[in-house]
């Protein structure tokens, strides 16, 4: 990282003295945002004793590229949307879900604005994000509006992002207590994973259906309904196969 952020600093001044403009430039913008990312993985480093510094200045230089990117892009840009993103995540690792909060919201109404000019994966990952801090606020009933609308982003697709949406639907349900739309959802998660193969991940894919089969067992216990003791017993059989 030390020598990245040398290379990257080195190009900020370049840029700055090769534009000269006051407001910025798209250029500049995107290094800004390039050294933030860097100084945040840093702060995500285990054992690091200066990990609260390096998420400040992340939180510096994402804040620098999304003044110059909303000057360049008032009425919204993907930019921007990466910007208010990076803010968002850069302040749930610093425990500040509050403002996490509001920079992800903040994205995801730039994402409605600008509609089709951003990728349907890239859009749905940030509204899923929003959706995953919602949760962690114990916000079910908007944790599920927002699972909803990234699984919609994501129909069709077959890997296992669509997967990832999929268990945190079903996740929102069961802790709202709708047990057989939870079971619903996760059914169809299973037949996902089979469709899939498993994927790329065996592991992954293992721990999703062990999960799936722990989540069943608790509704059938719940509600002393056969129903779901099956569908855990088909997720926990197909875990056995990867």
């Amino acid at each position: 990282h030390a020598d990245a952020l040398k290379h990257l600093d080195e190009a900020l001044k370049m840029l700055e003295r090769l534009y000269g403009d006051p407001d910025g430039h798209p250029d500049v913008a995107r290094t800004l945002c390039n050294i933030g990312t860097t100084y945040y993985a840093m702060g995500l480093e285990p054992g690091n004793i200066m990990a609260e510094e390096h998420l400040n200045r992340a939180k510096g230089y994402h804040t620098r590229s999304l003044e110059m990117r909303r000057r360049f892009h008032p009425d919204g840009h993907p930019d921007v949307v990466t910007s208010l993103t990076n803010l968002g995540t850069t302040h749930d690792a610093m425990e500040d879900p509050s403002s996490a909060l509001k920079y992800l919201l903040d994205a995801v109404n730039v994402i409605r604005k600008i509609g089709s000019s951003i990728s349907k994966r890239s859009a749905a990952q940030v509204i899923d994000m929003t959706g995953s801090l919602y949760w962690s606020d114990g916000n079910h009933s908007k944790a599920l509006e927002y699972h909803i609308e990234a699984l919609g982003l994501r129909n069709g697709d077959m890997d296992f992002d669509r997967v990832s949406s999929m268990v945190n639907v079903a996740t929102d349900y069961l802790d709202l207590e709708r047990y057989e739309e939870a079971l619903h959802a996760y059914t169809e998660t299973v037949k996902l994973i089979e469709q899939l193969g498993g994927g790329s991940d065996k592991g992954l894919a293992t721990a999703v259906l062990r999960s799936i089969a722990e989540a069943c067992i608790e509704m059938g216990e719940r509600t002393h309904e056969q129903e779901y003791f099956i569908v855990a017993t088909q997720a926990d059989s197909l875990a056995a196969g990867y």
